[in-house]
């Protein structure tokens, strides 16, 4: 469920980067969400950050 939520967020573009980075570590660290779901989020990040930079 949270892994849902989190992606909603991200893909709406509307978050910070450091916050939902910061909140995804934590989700993750209490078994929230997977490694590979954490890998996953952050891969989306990452490449929307780029496109914006660009």
């Amino acid at each position: 469920m949270i892994y849902d939520a989190a992606k909603i967020v991200i893909n709406s573009g509307n978050y910070k980067y450091e916050a939902l980075d910061s909140d995804l570590c934590l989700f993750l660290m209490m078994k929230k969400i997977t490694q590979e779901q954490y890998v996953e989020l952050i891969s989306i990040m990452d490449e929307q950050k780029t496109q914006v930079e660009a």
